[in-house]
């Protein structure tokens, strides 16, 4: 499946050498509890990082409203950059921050009356209207795809839009993100399962958009990675998340997972599934990396930061890490599946 750099923007900031904490969780086991149809797809959907650790596990139960949400929040976030903090509630029976987020996106709006029922099953109508609105939010590439489903009776006057959207959405293999369950049925109050939720959500993250140029991106938009190899114009990243210590709700949410977040340099690395994915140096590449060692800074300079460097200089410098298999962590920005820049910072606690 074809890789799309946006997938990975979503990281905050970068670490000092010999400094960062690394997290790894356990690999999957071999009882996924899962259909044999969506077990590839689950493994590459928990691979790439974008399925909260709870929903992995017990596939074909049913997803509830809550972790429905959940789900399509850190998807959209995966593939865009997008991040959200408020303080606001929207909703009585429930503070998520996620769902807030969602509700400010105008992608969901709860069943009345501030209410939100988290923790009912989500359906399969409410599910395709959330997906195709974050679609539209996205400017995903749409096809021609007509579909008619012959329970359309069945379907919600507010959904009805909605579904018949959501089936013009593909991802970049052709497959589309959600449809019908036989017998050109849709089932809209059918409810949705776990596996089926994942494996939708993974097909709009392989979905190209519309324009590439018209997606607006942030400069702040980078992600945290780990170099593994550099091969000729070839670069192979792990990408992970930087959790600094005013993270509070994922501190405490890793906390309850049982991951050690002790954090004595106010920080840590958290990579529960790694992974190694490639990306495209160019021409135009840029590198900045920290001289600890003044190898290759000016004898006079003020600091051994080094700006705009060149490839060589940084291939040998990454490449004592790359063999001992340091984690040390860089800032990267992309286009495309091209590497924009490299970038070592410091990060300093008090």
């Amino acid at each position: 499946m074809k890789f799309d750099i946006k997938l990975f923007i979503s990281a905050l900031c970068i670490a000092f050498i010999g400094l960062c904490t690394t997290v790894y969780a356990n690999e999957f086991t071999d009882e996924l509890q899962c259909s044999a149809w969506a077990e590839e797809d689950i493994k590459e959907a928990v691979d790439l990082g974008f399925v909260p650790e709870k929903l992995q596990c017990n596939y074909t139960d049913d997803i509830t409203r809550d972790d429905f949400c959940r789900l399509a929040f850190e998807t959209y976030s995966f593939k865009t950059g997008y991040t959200y903090v408020s303080d606001r509630d929207n909703f009585k029976d429930t503070g998520q921050n996620y769902i807030d987020a969602l509700y400010d996106l105008g992608v969901v709006n709860g069943i009345g009356n501030n209410m939100f029922k988290p923790e009912r099953p989500i359906t399969r109508q409410e599910a395709a209207v959330i997906l195709s609105k974050l679609a539209e939010l996205c400017d995903l590439e749409k096809t021609d795809n007509n579909v008619h489903y012959t329970d359309e009776a069945d379907l919600a006057p507010w959904a009805k839009a909605g579904i018949y959207v959501i089936s013009q959405y593909k991802d970049n293999n052709g497959i589309s993100f959600m449809t019908g369950t036989g017998d050109e049925k849709f089932s809209p109050l059918s409810n949705c399962t776990k596996e089926q939720a994942i494996v939708t959500m993974l097909r709009f993250v392989f979905a190209d958009f519309a324009d590439e140029n018209s997606y607006k991106q942030n400069d702040s938009y980078e992600i945290c990675a780990l170099i593994k190899d550099i091969e000729k114009n070839t670069i192979t990243l792990d990408p992970v998340e930087y959790i600094t210590s005013d993270d509070t709700e994922r501190i405490v949410e890793l906390s309850k997972q049982g991951v050690n977040t002790y954090m004595p340099n106010g920080y840590l690395i958290y990579n529960p599934n790694e992974v190694n994915i490639k990306f495209t140096l160019t021409e135009d590449t840029v590198y900045n990396f920290i001289d600890w060692g003044r190898e290759f800074a000016d004898e006079n300079a003020e600091n051994p930061t080094i700006y705009n460097a060149n490839k060589e200089d940084f291939f040998k410098y990454i490449q004592p890490y790359i063999d001992k298999n340091s984690k040390v962590p860089f800032f990267f920005k992309f286009s495309g599946n091209n590497v924009i820049s490299i970038t070592e910072r410091v990060l300093t606690s008090i």
